[in-house]
């Protein structure tokens, strides 16, 4: 799969709605017959010369790699006013006669039909009573690309300030019509990634995604499950915890676990946290969620938390939890924390004093 860059200048009056419909198109009217699809390079060249009294366009290259060069399946980047849109090509390309064009009405609301025009009077378009000839030979069917999945999000008119980096805003800048972008593939997969979760990429984004994934690294090297939870109690203080606990293993009339209670009294908010030290590859199950829950309502029973809001939480070094350990937590109203997400907290929560913590 190849990626381009198409752009739509030429009659966009026209383009632009084509496109709506799930048509990307390219000028060349006087070409657009079916016989021409299937010329070769010298050929190709040849009847451009034939038809316009010698004179070979370096725009031809154009119009090559759109007939010839995009593949059904490619994804194609098209350029707007401040956005772009990203679209999987369907189709091959054809003439442009074979477009059904009913209803089909230019920007300024003039009708667009079809008439007989160039070579072998091949169906071409045109607009309004007087005919005024639309100059697209051919097209190829398109459809946006969706992000993630089938259902996913369409990637349409991403924001280029939010969305795009150095890399791409330049190759946009390009005043050719389109262009193979493949070696821009990685850049364009990770700001479509970042436009799917809503977190435009910027320099604080970057850096604190590399920053996330070697402080997980670090932490699961240098840590235990004891100095993990010890790590847990220092955030507390550091983001304003009024006292930190961490109840005895073998306390009498125990249901359940909770390795860490972080108290917010300004607030009356208590915060209890059952912490997993997992591999961080690995998967953390629906025990955590249960050893929390049952804790949690036991002293719920016991009244011993009146007049607190109380929150709980499960943090694991592991980069995800198993769909059961998700559906409970879900029902029981649990927030599961994984180690990407803690590592983020951590650095958001600033590391000054953290050798305090062991």
């Amino acid at each position: 799969m190849r990626h381009w860059l198409h752009r739509i200048s030429h009659h966009a009056d026209t383009s632009w709605p084509l496109l709506e419909r799930g048509f990307l198109t390219i000028g060349f009217s006087d070409f657009a017959y079916s016989e021409f699809l299937s010329k070769d390079w010298d050929n190709f060249e040849q009847t451009i010369q034939d038809v316009w009294g010698g004179y070979l366009p370096r725009t031809r290259y154009n119009l090559w790699r759109f007939l010839h060069e995009m593949r059904k399946d490619d994804l194609v980047l098209v350029p707007g006013w401040g956005t772009y849109s990203v679209y999987v090509i369907k189709g091959d390309a054809e003439p442009i006669g074979n477009i059904d064009v009913s209803d089909l009405r230019t920007w300024n609301d003039i009708t667009v039909k079809k008439y007989p025009y160039g070579y072998n009077d091949e169906p071409a378009l045109c607009k309004g009573e007087d005919e005024d000839h639309i100059d697209l030979g051919f097209f190829r069917q398109v459809e946006l690309y969706r992000m993630g999945s089938e259902d996913g999000p369409e990637a349409k008119d991403i924001s280029r300030y939010d969305y795009a980096d150095s890399a791409l805003t330049a190759r946009m800048k390009m005043r050719q019509t389109n262009a193979d972008i493949s070696d821009l593939e990685n850049n364009i997969t990770r700001l479509l990634e970042a436009y799917r979760r809503g977190v435009p990429p910027n320099l604080h984004a970057r850096i604190m995604e590399e920053m996330q994934e070697k402080t997980l690294e670090l932490i699961h090297d240098e840590l235990d499950p004891d100095k993990f939870e010890s790590l847990i109690n220092w955030y507390f203080k550091r983001v304003g915890a009024s006292k930190v606990d961490m109840p005895s293993k073998n306390e009498s009339d125990k249901e359940g676990d909770a390795d860490i209670i972080a108290t917010f009294e300004p607030i009356k908010v208590l915060v209890y946290v059952q912490a997993k030290f997992h591999d961080p590859d690995g998967q953390t199950n629906e025990w955590a969620v249960e050893q929390i829950s049952a804790y949690v309502d036991h002293r719920d029973n016991a009244q011993e938390h009146d007049g607190y809001a109380r929150a709980s939480w499960v943090v694991s070094t592991c980069k995800d939890f198993t769909d059961e350990c998700k559906k409970m937590a879900q029902k029981e109203g649990i927030i599961l924390i994984n180690g990407q997400e803690f590592a983020r907290m951590l650095i958001d929560a600033g590391l000054d004093g953290l050798d305090t913590a062991f």
